[in-house]
């Protein structure tokens, strides 16, 4: 989860922050939102959802969505989504009251942040780490199939089995990301580049 409004923001407010897709070809994207501190999406409150359909589909992270977040000064959170390219959007209204949380449950939400701040920064950190093993992977990938990258024979089959290690392992180990991505390195060093 990424925190786009942190607590006890003024309101009204406006924050920008801009989001890709995490799969290749992808012609729509969900965008799920949340209120809480915690890392996990399951460890917070969902307020809704929204999907933003029709863009052109292209490889993984290239395309490019402007989401803004803006509480006005009644309390209500408009959430819009719009692609770069293609201009689509789409957006959420979550209305104070449907949204609003007792005292009680605030407390909770902030009491569980502390309590657990330790194990969310460890999964903050495996997370990091897999998405920069991630990006590498598919933006290597993506240089052998622009043909930058030649004979690459042996690293094409080093992507492939990244990939699947990816797939297998959901919430791998920090130094096994980082591994991973050294090795990929070492072979991309060795390789013609055009």
């Amino acid at each position: 989860m990424s925190v786009v409004i942190p607590r006890n923001t003024r309101i009204p407010t406006k924050q920008e922050k801009v989001f890709t897709t995490s799969r290749d070809n992808a012609t729509s994207v969900n965008f799920s939102v949340f209120q809480g501190e915690r890392v996990q999406t399951k460890d917070n409150y969902f307020l809704g959802k929204f999907t933003l359909s029709g863009f052109a589909p292209a490889p993984r992270g290239v395309p490019n969505f402007d989401v803004c977040f803006d509480i006005n000064a009644n309390g209500i959170l408009n959430v819009s989504a719009q692609d770069r390219t293609s201009g689509l959007n789409n957006k959420l209204t979550v209305w104070n009251e449907e949204a609003m949380l007792n005292d009680e449950a605030i407390e909770k939400i902030i009491s569980n942040a502390e309590r657990y701040r330790t194990k969310d920064e460890e999964c903050r950190r495996k997370y990091e780490a897999k998405n920069s093993l991630e990006r590498y992977v598919y933006r290597v990938r993506n240089a052998i199939r622009d043909k930058t990258i030649t004979n690459t024979v042996t690293l094409e089959d080093a992507i492939q089995k990244t990939l699947i290690w990816l797939e297998d392992n959901k919430f791998p180990d920090v130094s096994e990301s980082k591994s991973r991505i050294e090795e990929l390195k070492r072979m991309c060093a060795l390789i013609d580049h055009d």
